[in-house]
């Protein structure tokens, strides 16, 4: 038997060994050192495996949720925000399935996803586009007569407010002679046009008899309201909100004659299809579904141009120009009580030079002549009787741009150079 001093032993540990030349009691410091930090590590991630698998139950191959307790919130999200309870199993029932029912749970997840389907939201972040008649009656407090905004031959518009507060405006079409399918085929053709000028088309709702759309919200009502109906001394229709509100619409315009496939002709373009939002942003209302509106409507029933095309958008643009800057009605009554037509009235107040008559006289301000005079222009262009010498609404949008940056300031028209201003007024206008 061999017996070591406490010397020999010292003398042992003070040895150098083969790893890197260190003394044997370093050495066998640094292999402690690992072998309890490793130790630790693979005790670490066994504690937390443990508490994950604790808190969260095991997941069904095909299950869409996972659940957290009895406390959690068992809410959906519906169709138009609304909250419904789902009859979802707790998480004790959960744990106490065994192996020998797992198809009866495979058919609860499928019955979940069919669920979930209908929570689906586009990619704008509006709800899914399909309503049940039961919301749009909650919305509307069951089509209250008190909360129509407006009434007309085709369609009623209502107020409504969905349930996770969104204000719309829900539009009941008065025509439902069409089948439900035809009337959702030609709502799914626009249902994915967007543009900051044209009216969000939110959803709608087919049932029975019921056909109805559901539009965004607009704080200001519509443009007919401000020209025709508003009886205020002085309209909050300013000339620059006015000419804000022209290349707003002949940018919608544009966009759904040059920038969608196939190109989309509104067809029944008046200052009542123009909506206002709180900074009084044009965007146009109905565009693409005329034909939704009443399954009778016919080209003269909406238009003075029988064949509905781009151009018969310009020509019904060049009106609302003419309705905004002199704040009538396409037919008015005069002084002597008796009907005109505003084109023909605006042809004739120009031909004689009372450029002055044209102006809408509750404007706050009056706009500088050489402006006023190229929106006339404009104006008269869009209503050319040959439709091939309208311009396009493409064209449109470059004839008015150029104010922002020569016409929109009278300081500006007063510094220009006396070759400019050598140009006579009256030569933007056709003979």
């Amino acid at each position: 038997m061999m017996f070591f001093s406490a010397s020999s032993i010292s003398h042992k540990l003070r040895e150098p060994t083969s790893f890197f030349g260190t003394k044997l009691w370093v050495a066998i410091l640094i292999w402690m050192a690992f072998v309890t930090a490793f130790s630790l590590l693979i005790i670490t991630l066994w504690i937390t495996c443990s508490r994950r698998r604790k808190a969260l139950p095991s997941k069904q191959p095909g299950c869409l949720c996972s659940y957290s307790g009895p406390s959690m919130d068992r809410r959906l999200l519906s169709r138009n925000g609304k909250e419904n309870e789902l009859d979802l199993v707790s998480l004790e029932k959960l744990q106490a399935i065994d192996s020998a029912h797992s198809s009866n749970l495979r058919g609860a997840s499928e019955k979940m996803m069919m669920m979930m389907r209908n929570c689906v939201e586009d990619k704008e972040g509006w709800p899914s586009h399909r309503y049940t008649l039961d919301e749009m009656e909650a919305a509307t407090n069951g089509f209250d007569p008190r909360n129509v905004i407006s009434c007309g031959d085709h369609a009623i518009v209502y107020h409504g407010v969905l349930l996770n507060n969104i204000r719309v405006a829900v539009k009941r079409l008065l025509s439902n002679r069409g089948k439900a399918e035809d009337f959702m085929r030609q709502v799914e053709a626009v249902w994915c046009i967007r543009h900051r000028n044209l009216v969000k088309l939110l959803g709608f709702c087919v049932e029975g008899t019921y056909r109805v759309l559901v539009y965004e919200y607009a704080d200001n009502g519509t443009l007919k309201h401000w020209l025709h109906e508003c009886t205020w001394e002085l309209s909050p229709l300013t000339w620059n909100i006015r000419m804000n509100i022209i290349l707003g619409v002949a940018k919608g315009l544009a966009f759904l004659h040059e920038d969608t496939e196939p190109a989309v002709v509104h067809q029944n373009l008046t200052s009542s299809k123009i909506l206002l939002d709180k900074q009084w942003n044009p965007k146009v209302l109905d565009f693409g579904i005329t034909k939704l509106l009443d399954s009778e409507w016919s080209p003269t029933m909406s238009s003075h141009v029988l064949v509905l095309d781009e151009k018969s958008d310009v020509y019904s643009f060049g009106i609302l120009i003419m309705e905004i800057i002199s704040g009538k009605a396409l037919i008015f009554d005069t002084a002597t009580e008796t009907e005109e037509c505003l084109i023909d009235w605006i042809k004739s107040m120009v031909e004689k030079h009372k450029y002055d008559q044209l102006v809408d006289p509750r404007l706050p301000e009056m706009p500088s002549p050489v402006e006023f005079k190229r929106i006339i222009l404009i104006a008269l262009r869009c209503v050319d009787p040959d439709a091939g010498d309208r311009p396009k609404m493409g064209e449109v949008i470059h004839m008015l741009e150029p104010r922002d940056l020569l016409l929109s300031d009278e300081r500006v028209i007063k510094k220009q150079t006396s070759r400019r201003s050598s140009v006579k007024e009256d030569d933007l206008l056709p003979r």
